[in-house]
Order: structure tokens, then C-alpha cells, then sequence
């Protein structure tokens, strides 16, 4: 009998399939990666089906790596930015200078239901596409913090 977590997996692949979406797998470590075009910089995603804790995780990391003269600036960037946004989260690694966009449910004692797979990459992907070109803007300083506090409190 499969597990919670490996019914999520098949729901998860049969959402893709069901909207003929392009992806890779990896059935040994129930994990799916794909990824969708963008207005700016591409959007990749790795989601997961996490066993331990019947969770699906959806990361998209951000294709540039944040300079390291821009790397205090970007950290409260990512602060700013997560506190304008709901769902999911900005992770930032300052030393290695890595973002990431981070979403997350838990289905423990339930199951994973085609919509909220869906849901769940459409909201990483839309919120990729709204942030990513900002922090690419601030990255290079074309984009001061009180241009993205303006942006943000639209």
C-alpha cells in the first residue's frame, strides 16, 4: 500500500500531466523539477514531496548570484519584501549570496489534492515573476530600497 507521501507524488505528476506541463522526475526521491517562461529571468522549480512530514515544498531559486558588495542591501530587500507577501517566502543564504522563493503545505492526515499542487507552483511562478526582476535590480543598483519601499506599498 502507498504511503500519504507517495499518493501526493502521483497526484503531483498527475497534475502535470493533466495540464500538459513539461517536467522531469525522480520517483526515488519524489521530486519533480520544471520550470516556465518569465517576462524577465527564467523560472525554474524543484517541488518536493517531503516523507517525514507529508509536506509538499515548491523552491524556485533566483538564476544570479547576489554580488558581494550587494549582499547586506539584498538581505533587507528579501525582509521588505517578505513582509509585503502572504504566501511562501524569500530564502537568503548572505554568505553564498543564493535566493531562493520558498512555498509550502503540509497534508498530514489528509491528501494532497490536484488544485492545491497546482495552486501551490502558479503562486511560486507568480510570485517569482513579480519579485525577481526587483531583486535583480537591486542586485546590480539600479534600484534603491526606498524605490522597492514605493513599489511595495502600492
Amino acid at each position: 500500500m502507498a504511503s500519504t507521501s507517495q499518493k501526493a507524488y502521483k497526484t503531483l505528476i498527475g497534475m502535470f500531466d493533466r495540464i500538459n506541463w513539461v517536467y522531469d522526475k525522480y520517483d526515488d526521491k519524489l521530486l519533480v523539477e520544471t520550470g516556465m517562461k518569465s517576462n524577465d529571468l527564467k523560472i525554474n522549480f524543484k517541488i518536493y514531496i517531503y516523507e517525514k512530514y507529508d509536506e509538499l515544498i515548491v523552491i524556485s531559486k533566483l538564476p544570479f548570484t547576489v554580488s558581494s558588495m550587494r549582499r547586506e542591501v539584498m538581505a533587507l530587500a528579501v525582509c521588505m519584501i517578505n513582509n509585503s507577501i502572504r504566501n511562501g517566502r524569500f530564502d537568503y543564504n548572505i554568505n553564498e549570496g543564493e535566493l531562493s522563493f520558498r512555498c509550502s503545505s503540509c497534508f498530514t492526515g489528509g491528501e494532497l489534492s490536484d488544485q492545491t499542487a497546482e495552486r501551490m507552483v502558479m503562486l511560486t511562478g507568480g510570485t517569482v515573476e513579480d519579485y525577481n526582476d526587483k531583486l535583480y535590480a537591486i542586485n546590480d543598483g539600479t534600484m534603491s530600497l526606498s524605490e522597492l519601499e514605493k513599489i511595495l506599498n502600492k
